[in-house]
């Protein structure tokens, strides 16, 4: 995949970290092949995912649907 295309490479980038959010128990094996910048876009995917979550919940809370 290193070699494909820039969009390529960003949607297998997006699917694995996509599927390591939904597996995280299979992350700390995955983590010892990635490299830095791999590791870094799983720390973006994450706080994003984690960020976009809280977000509804807010919004959620808002509307008074809790």
């Amino acid at each position: 995949m290193a070699s494909g295309d820039e969009d390529t490479r960003n949607f297998f980038l997006v699917s694995t970290m996509d599927y390591f959010y939904e597996h995280q128990n299979l992350l700390s094996i995955a983590n010892k092949f990635m490299g830095p910048s791999t590791k870094a876009a799983w720390q973006a995917w994450y706080q994003f995912q984690k960020d976009s979550l809280l977000f509804e919940l807010s919004q959620l809370y808002s509307d008074g649907e809790l």
